[in-house]
Protein backbone atom coordinates (compact mmCIF):
# COMPACT_ATOMS: atom_id res chain seq x y z
CA UNK A 1 0.00 0.00 0.00
CA UNK A 2 1.23 3.19 -0.72
CA UNK A 3 0.88 5.53 2.08
CA UNK A 4 1.96 9.25 1.94
CA UNK A 5 4.78 11.06 3.94
CA UNK A 6 2.22 13.70 5.75
CA UNK A 7 -0.69 13.69 6.83
CA UNK A 8 -3.80 15.42 5.33
CA UNK A 9 -3.98 19.33 7.12
CA UNK A 10 -6.89 20.19 8.98
CA UNK A 11 -8.05 23.65 9.24
CA UNK A 12 -8.59 24.58 13.31
CA UNK A 13 -10.85 27.35 14.42
CA UNK A 14 -10.16 30.15 16.21
CA UNK A 15 -11.77 29.27 19.26
CA UNK A 16 -9.83 25.70 19.01
CA UNK A 17 -13.29 23.92 19.74
CA UNK A 18 -13.71 22.43 16.11
CA UNK A 19 -11.32 20.91 13.67
CA UNK A 20 -12.29 20.29 9.87
CA UNK A 21 -9.77 17.93 7.44
CA UNK A 22 -8.58 18.45 4.21
CA UNK A 23 -8.71 15.34 1.75
CA UNK A 24 -6.75 15.50 -0.60
CA UNK A 25 -8.24 15.33 -4.03
CA UNK A 26 -7.73 12.38 -6.41
CA UNK A 27 -7.09 13.85 -9.79
CA UNK A 28 -6.77 10.47 -11.12
CA UNK A 29 -10.15 9.12 -10.25
CA UNK A 30 -13.43 11.22 -9.36
CA UNK A 31 -11.87 14.26 -9.57
CA UNK A 32 -10.16 14.55 -12.81
CA UNK A 33 -13.31 15.56 -15.10
CA UNK A 34 -13.66 18.61 -12.88
CA UNK A 35 -9.80 19.20 -12.30
CA UNK A 36 -7.72 18.56 -15.33
CA UNK A 37 -4.69 20.20 -17.05
CA UNK A 38 -7.06 23.14 -18.29
CA UNK A 39 -8.20 24.07 -15.21
CA UNK A 40 -5.06 23.67 -13.48
CA UNK A 41 -3.19 26.28 -16.27
CA UNK A 42 -6.05 29.07 -15.45
CA UNK A 43 -5.64 29.04 -11.65
CA UNK A 44 -1.67 29.49 -11.93
CA UNK A 45 -2.43 31.93 -15.12
CA UNK A 46 -4.64 33.84 -12.73
CA UNK A 47 -2.77 33.43 -9.71
CA UNK A 48 1.41 33.52 -10.57
CA UNK A 49 1.72 33.65 -6.42
CA UNK A 50 1.02 29.72 -6.68
CA UNK A 51 4.68 29.08 -8.40
CA UNK A 52 7.51 29.50 -5.75
CA UNK A 53 9.82 31.38 -7.64
CA UNK A 54 11.55 32.89 -4.70
CA UNK A 55 12.04 29.36 -3.48
CA UNK A 56 13.58 28.65 -6.97
CA UNK A 57 15.60 31.17 -8.79
CA UNK A 58 14.75 34.80 -6.79
CA UNK A 59 15.65 36.97 -10.27
CA UNK A 60 12.09 35.68 -12.25
CA UNK A 61 9.76 37.02 -9.67
CA UNK A 62 7.45 38.97 -9.61
CA UNK A 63 5.75 36.89 -12.16
CA UNK A 64 3.66 38.95 -14.81
CA UNK A 65 1.20 36.51 -16.55
CA UNK A 66 1.69 37.06 -20.45
CA UNK A 67 -0.47 34.51 -22.60
CA UNK A 68 -1.56 31.16 -22.53
CA UNK A 69 -1.28 28.59 -25.58
CA UNK A 70 1.65 30.81 -27.40
CA UNK A 71 2.28 28.58 -30.51
CA UNK A 72 5.59 27.82 -31.46
CA UNK A 73 7.28 25.13 -33.63
CA UNK A 74 7.42 23.00 -31.20
CA UNK A 75 3.63 23.52 -30.61
CA UNK A 76 1.42 25.47 -27.86
CA UNK A 77 3.44 26.55 -24.74
CA UNK A 78 0.91 26.18 -21.96
CA UNK A 79 1.95 29.62 -20.15
CA UNK A 80 3.95 32.52 -20.52
CA UNK A 81 5.41 34.80 -18.11
CA UNK A 82 7.75 38.07 -17.74
CA UNK A 83 9.08 40.04 -15.11
CA UNK A 84 9.82 43.48 -15.15
CA UNK A 85 13.77 42.54 -16.02
CA UNK A 86 12.75 40.92 -19.12
CA UNK A 87 13.04 37.43 -18.01
CA UNK A 88 10.90 34.85 -19.28
CA UNK A 89 9.12 31.74 -17.05
CA UNK A 90 7.99 29.29 -19.36
CA UNK A 91 5.62 26.51 -18.08
CA UNK A 92 4.40 22.96 -18.94
CA UNK A 93 1.21 21.89 -16.73
CA UNK A 94 0.98 17.79 -16.80
CA UNK A 95 -1.51 15.48 -14.94
CA UNK A 96 0.91 12.52 -13.52
CA UNK A 97 -2.49 10.32 -14.56
CA UNK A 98 -0.98 10.86 -18.09
CA UNK A 99 1.21 8.10 -19.35
CA UNK A 100 2.45 10.34 -21.87
CA UNK A 101 3.41 13.02 -19.34
CA UNK A 102 5.79 10.84 -17.88
CA UNK A 103 7.67 10.47 -20.55
CA UNK A 104 7.93 13.33 -22.41
CA UNK A 105 7.11 16.37 -20.36
CA UNK A 106 11.07 16.80 -19.75
CA UNK A 107 12.35 16.90 -23.00
CA UNK A 108 8.81 19.08 -24.33
CA UNK A 109 9.71 22.00 -22.37
CA UNK A 110 13.41 22.51 -23.19
CA UNK A 111 12.28 22.25 -26.37
CA UNK A 112 10.74 24.85 -25.88
CA UNK A 113 13.57 26.88 -24.12
CA UNK A 114 15.45 25.61 -27.52
CA UNK A 115 12.49 27.36 -29.65
CA UNK A 116 12.44 30.28 -27.89
CA UNK A 117 15.95 30.90 -27.59
CA UNK A 118 16.09 31.04 -31.33
CA UNK A 119 13.86 33.66 -31.80
CA UNK A 120 14.60 37.11 -31.86
CA UNK A 121 12.41 39.77 -30.02
CA UNK A 122 10.38 40.84 -33.08
CA UNK A 123 9.24 37.16 -33.63
CA UNK A 124 8.35 36.66 -29.81
CA UNK A 125 6.25 40.16 -30.01
CA UNK A 126 4.37 39.10 -33.19
CA UNK A 127 4.25 35.35 -31.28
CA UNK A 128 2.35 37.33 -28.45
CA UNK A 129 0.39 39.46 -30.67
CA UNK A 130 -0.99 37.23 -32.67
CA UNK A 131 -2.30 35.18 -29.59
CA UNK A 132 -3.40 38.18 -27.12
CA UNK A 133 -4.64 40.57 -30.16
CA UNK A 134 -2.84 43.29 -29.39
CA UNK A 135 -0.32 45.47 -31.31
CA UNK A 136 2.92 47.26 -30.99
CA UNK A 137 5.62 46.45 -28.21
CA UNK A 138 3.03 44.26 -26.17
CA UNK A 139 5.37 42.74 -23.86
CA UNK A 140 6.50 45.73 -22.94
CA UNK A 141 3.11 47.35 -22.48
CA UNK A 142 1.69 44.39 -20.17
CA UNK A 143 4.84 44.90 -17.74
CA UNK A 144 4.32 48.53 -17.73
CA UNK A 145 0.71 48.09 -17.03
CA UNK A 146 2.26 46.09 -13.59
CA UNK A 147 5.54 48.42 -13.32
CA UNK A 148 6.24 52.10 -12.77
CA UNK A 149 8.32 54.16 -14.27
CA UNK A 150 10.04 51.18 -16.39
CA UNK A 151 11.99 52.28 -19.38
CA UNK A 152 10.66 50.77 -22.57
CA UNK A 153 14.00 51.12 -23.91
CA UNK A 154 16.05 49.14 -21.01
CA UNK A 155 13.00 46.35 -21.08
CA UNK A 156 13.50 45.53 -24.74
CA UNK A 157 17.24 45.30 -24.38
CA UNK A 158 16.88 43.59 -21.66
CA UNK A 159 14.81 40.96 -23.07
CA UNK A 160 16.75 40.62 -26.29
CA UNK A 161 20.06 39.96 -24.15
CA UNK A 162 18.10 37.39 -21.97
CA UNK A 163 16.25 35.57 -25.10
CA UNK A 164 20.34 35.55 -26.88
CA UNK A 165 21.87 34.08 -23.52
CA UNK A 166 18.60 31.19 -23.60
CA UNK A 167 17.86 32.88 -19.88
CA UNK A 168 15.07 31.35 -18.80
CA UNK A 169 13.10 29.57 -16.42
CA UNK A 170 11.53 26.46 -17.16
CA UNK A 171 9.02 24.69 -14.56
CA UNK A 172 6.70 21.76 -14.98
CA UNK A 173 3.97 22.01 -12.97
CA UNK A 174 1.38 18.97 -12.07
CA UNK A 175 -0.39 17.43 -9.54
CA UNK A 176 1.89 14.11 -8.09
CA UNK A 177 5.33 14.10 -10.16
CA UNK A 178 6.96 11.05 -10.51
CA UNK A 179 10.05 11.61 -12.75
CA UNK A 180 13.74 9.37 -12.86
CA UNK A 181 15.88 12.54 -12.01
CA UNK A 182 18.82 10.57 -13.32
CA UNK A 183 16.52 11.01 -16.54
CA UNK A 184 15.94 14.60 -15.96
CA UNK A 185 19.53 15.48 -15.74
CA UNK A 186 20.54 13.37 -18.80
CA UNK A 187 17.71 15.58 -20.35
CA UNK A 188 19.45 18.56 -18.88
CA UNK A 189 23.02 17.68 -20.30
CA UNK A 190 21.45 17.81 -23.66
CA UNK A 191 20.83 21.31 -23.55
CA UNK A 192 23.67 22.54 -21.95
CA UNK A 193 23.92 25.75 -24.48
CA UNK A 194 20.99 27.22 -22.54
CA UNK A 195 21.63 29.42 -19.64
CA UNK A 196 18.12 27.95 -17.22
CA UNK A 197 16.54 27.23 -14.54
CA UNK A 198 14.74 24.01 -14.26
CA UNK A 199 12.39 23.25 -11.55
CA UNK A 200 9.34 20.44 -10.78
CA UNK A 201 6.59 21.63 -8.99
CA UNK A 202 4.03 20.06 -7.75
CA UNK A 203 0.34 21.38 -6.69
CA UNK A 204 -1.91 19.23 -4.36
CA UNK A 205 -5.27 20.14 -4.29
CA UNK A 206 -7.14 19.81 -0.86
CA UNK A 207 -11.20 20.05 0.01
CA UNK A 208 -13.06 19.64 2.99
CA UNK A 209 -13.64 15.98 3.23
CA UNK A 210 -17.70 15.34 1.94
CA UNK A 211 -17.98 18.50 0.73
CA UNK A 212 -17.94 18.50 -2.87
CA UNK A 213 -18.89 22.34 -3.09
CA UNK A 214 -15.64 23.65 -0.68
CA UNK A 215 -13.03 26.13 -1.85
CA UNK A 216 -9.99 24.37 -2.51
CA UNK A 217 -6.55 24.60 -0.98
CA UNK A 218 -3.45 23.93 -3.28
CA UNK A 219 -0.20 23.86 -1.95
CA UNK A 220 2.98 24.02 -3.93
CA UNK A 221 5.78 22.25 -3.19
CA UNK A 222 9.35 21.99 -5.68
CA UNK A 223 10.43 18.66 -6.36
CA UNK A 224 13.63 19.15 -7.52
CA UNK A 225 15.74 22.25 -9.51
CA UNK A 226 18.72 22.52 -11.42
CA UNK A 227 21.03 23.36 -9.26
CA UNK A 228 20.41 20.16 -7.14
CA UNK A 229 20.45 17.82 -9.61
CA UNK A 230 24.11 16.37 -9.50
CA UNK A 231 24.81 15.47 -13.87
CA UNK A 232 23.67 18.92 -14.98
CA UNK A 233 26.36 20.92 -16.95
CA UNK A 234 27.38 24.63 -16.04
CA UNK A 235 26.93 26.96 -18.63
CA UNK A 236 30.54 28.55 -18.81
CA UNK A 237 31.09 32.29 -19.98
CA UNK A 238 31.94 32.94 -23.00
CA UNK A 239 29.74 30.26 -24.77
CA UNK A 240 31.59 27.13 -24.24
CA UNK A 241 30.44 24.33 -22.71
CA UNK A 242 32.13 21.71 -20.84
CA UNK A 243 30.83 18.40 -18.91
CA UNK A 244 31.07 19.22 -14.86
CA UNK A 245 33.68 16.26 -14.58
CA UNK A 246 36.33 17.86 -16.87
CA UNK A 247 35.62 21.36 -15.10
CA UNK A 248 36.56 20.15 -11.61
CA UNK A 249 39.21 17.87 -13.08
CA UNK A 250 40.80 20.50 -14.93
CA UNK A 251 40.53 22.90 -11.90
CA UNK A 252 41.67 20.84 -9.50
CA UNK A 253 45.13 20.03 -11.71
CA UNK A 254 45.56 24.43 -11.83
CA UNK A 255 44.87 24.15 -8.14
CA UNK A 256 41.92 26.79 -8.70
CA UNK A 257 38.69 26.31 -6.66
CA UNK A 258 36.16 23.84 -7.71
CA UNK A 259 33.56 25.73 -10.57
CA UNK A 260 30.04 25.30 -9.40
CA UNK A 261 26.44 25.99 -10.66
CA UNK A 262 25.29 29.34 -10.52
CA UNK A 263 21.86 30.21 -10.02
CA UNK A 264 20.67 33.07 -12.34
CA UNK A 265 19.57 34.93 -9.86
CA UNK A 266 23.52 34.85 -8.83
CA UNK A 267 24.68 35.41 -12.33
CA UNK A 268 22.58 38.32 -12.27
CA UNK A 269 23.74 39.55 -9.15
CA UNK A 270 27.64 39.55 -10.41
CA UNK A 271 26.62 41.43 -13.78
CA UNK A 272 24.85 44.62 -11.77
CA UNK A 273 28.31 44.21 -9.86
CA UNK A 274 30.49 44.38 -12.83
CA UNK A 275 29.01 47.53 -14.13
CA UNK A 276 30.78 49.27 -11.15
CA UNK A 277 33.55 47.35 -10.69
CA UNK A 278 34.71 44.10 -12.54
CA UNK A 279 37.80 43.93 -10.81
CA UNK A 280 36.09 43.22 -7.18
CA UNK A 281 33.21 40.94 -8.89
CA UNK A 282 36.57 38.60 -9.69
CA UNK A 283 37.60 38.74 -5.98
CA UNK A 284 33.98 38.64 -4.82
CA UNK A 285 33.37 34.98 -6.85
CA UNK A 286 36.68 33.60 -5.54
CA UNK A 287 35.58 34.64 -1.89
CA UNK A 288 32.11 32.67 -3.10
CA UNK A 289 34.12 29.84 -4.24
CA UNK A 290 35.96 29.27 -1.32
CA UNK A 291 32.59 29.77 1.04
CA UNK A 292 30.78 26.92 -0.79
CA UNK A 293 34.30 25.04 -0.17
CA UNK A 294 33.54 25.40 3.59
CA UNK A 295 30.08 23.86 3.12
CA UNK A 296 28.08 26.89 3.68
CA UNK A 297 25.26 27.74 1.36
CA UNK A 298 24.98 30.85 -0.77
CA UNK A 299 21.46 31.84 -0.98
CA UNK A 300 19.96 34.05 -3.65
CA UNK A 301 17.46 36.49 -2.81
CA UNK A 302 15.61 39.70 -4.80
CA UNK A 303 17.79 41.79 -3.10
CA UNK A 304 21.53 39.89 -3.39
CA UNK A 305 23.18 36.97 -1.90
CA UNK A 306 23.29 35.85 1.76
CA UNK A 307 26.02 33.31 2.85
CA UNK A 308 24.35 31.24 5.14
CA UNK A 309 24.90 28.07 7.66
CA UNK A 310 23.29 24.80 6.38
CA UNK A 311 20.97 23.19 9.23
CA UNK A 312 20.59 26.48 11.23
CA UNK A 313 19.86 29.34 8.12
CA UNK A 314 22.03 31.70 10.20
CA UNK A 315 23.49 34.73 8.18
CA UNK A 316 27.01 35.33 7.79
CA UNK A 317 26.13 37.64 5.44
CA UNK A 318 24.16 39.54 2.76
CA UNK A 319 25.55 41.24 -0.09
CA UNK A 320 23.12 43.33 -1.83
CA UNK A 321 22.68 44.32 -5.21
CA UNK A 322 23.58 47.91 -4.28
CA UNK A 323 26.87 46.95 -3.32
CA UNK A 324 25.74 47.38 0.44
CA UNK A 325 26.06 44.61 2.83
CA UNK A 326 23.99 43.40 6.25
CA UNK A 327 23.39 41.34 8.75
CA UNK A 328 20.06 40.94 9.42
CA UNK A 329 18.61 37.87 10.94
CA UNK A 330 22.20 37.47 12.92
CA UNK A 331 21.73 38.69 15.92
CA UNK A 332 18.62 36.41 17.03
CA UNK A 333 20.86 34.38 19.28
CA UNK A 334 23.92 34.65 21.51
CA UNK A 335 26.05 33.02 19.04
CA UNK A 336 25.27 35.28 16.49
CA UNK A 337 25.26 38.25 18.80
CA UNK A 338 29.00 37.21 19.50
CA UNK A 339 29.89 37.11 15.71
CA UNK A 340 28.12 40.61 14.95
CA UNK A 341 30.36 41.95 17.91
CA UNK A 342 33.61 40.55 16.43
CA UNK A 343 32.93 41.61 12.75
CA UNK A 344 32.13 45.19 13.81
CA UNK A 345 35.20 44.53 15.24
CA UNK A 346 37.41 43.45 12.38
CA UNK A 347 35.88 46.64 10.05
CA UNK A 348 37.38 50.08 10.03
CA UNK A 349 35.34 52.21 11.77
CA UNK A 350 32.48 49.38 12.58
CA UNK A 351 29.77 49.20 15.25
CA UNK A 352 26.37 47.30 15.73
CA UNK A 353 23.59 48.87 15.08
CA UNK A 354 20.90 47.35 17.50
CA UNK A 355 17.18 47.45 16.35
CA UNK A 356 15.01 48.79 19.22
CA UNK A 357 12.02 47.18 17.60
CA UNK A 358 12.92 44.14 16.50
CA UNK A 359 16.52 42.11 16.87
CA UNK A 360 16.62 40.61 13.80
CA UNK A 361 17.61 43.87 12.11
CA UNK A 362 20.08 44.36 14.26
CA UNK A 363 23.62 44.73 11.60
CA UNK A 364 27.04 46.17 11.73
CA UNK A 365 27.38 49.69 10.10
CA UNK A 366 29.88 52.20 10.11
CA UNK A 367 30.02 54.82 12.90
CA UNK A 368 28.40 57.64 10.74
CA UNK A 369 25.59 55.46 9.96
CA UNK A 370 26.63 54.58 6.58
CA UNK A 371 26.60 51.06 4.98
CA UNK A 372 29.79 48.72 4.91
CA UNK A 373 30.69 48.03 1.09
CA UNK A 374 31.54 44.23 -0.26
CA UNK A 375 35.20 46.15 -1.01
CA UNK A 376 35.15 45.63 2.82
CA UNK A 377 34.86 42.63 3.56
CA UNK A 378 37.11 41.58 0.30
CA UNK A 379 39.82 43.28 2.52
CA UNK A 380 39.17 41.88 5.44
CA UNK A 381 38.78 38.13 3.25
CA UNK A 382 41.05 35.69 5.22
CA UNK A 383 39.58 37.36 8.59
CA UNK A 384 36.35 36.95 7.97
CA UNK A 385 36.65 33.51 6.96
CA UNK A 386 38.62 32.69 10.16
CA UNK A 387 35.50 34.22 11.91
CA UNK A 388 32.98 32.14 10.06
CA UNK A 389 34.56 29.21 10.65
CA UNK A 390 34.91 29.89 14.39
CA UNK A 391 31.05 30.77 14.36
CA UNK A 392 29.97 27.97 12.43
CA UNK A 393 31.65 25.71 15.07
CA UNK A 394 29.59 27.27 17.62
CA UNK A 395 26.54 26.87 16.06
CA UNK A 396 26.99 22.94 15.38
CA UNK A 397 27.86 23.27 19.17
CA UNK A 398 24.72 24.68 20.15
Amino acid sequence: MNRSQSGSPILVSADGRRCRTLKPLDLAGDSAHRYDENWLQEKIFAHPSLLPVDDIDPVFGKLIPVCRELMTVVGPLDNLYVNELGMLTLVECKLWRNPEARRKVVGQILDYAQEFSRMDYDDLIARINRRTGRSGNSLYEIVADQTEGISEKAFTESAMKNLKRGRFLLLIVGDGIRENVENISTYLQDHAHLNFTFALVEQSLYRFDGDEDSDILIQPRILARSVEIERAVIRVEGGNVEPVKRLLDDAKVRGEPQPRRKTITEQVFLEQMAQSDPELVKDLQKLFAEVTERDLILDPGAGGISVKSPGTGFNFLSFRNDGSIRNYGAGLTQEGREYIDRLAGLLDRGTVRVSTNDGFHTTIQRIDGSDFRVGDILRNKDQWLKLVEETQAKLQEA
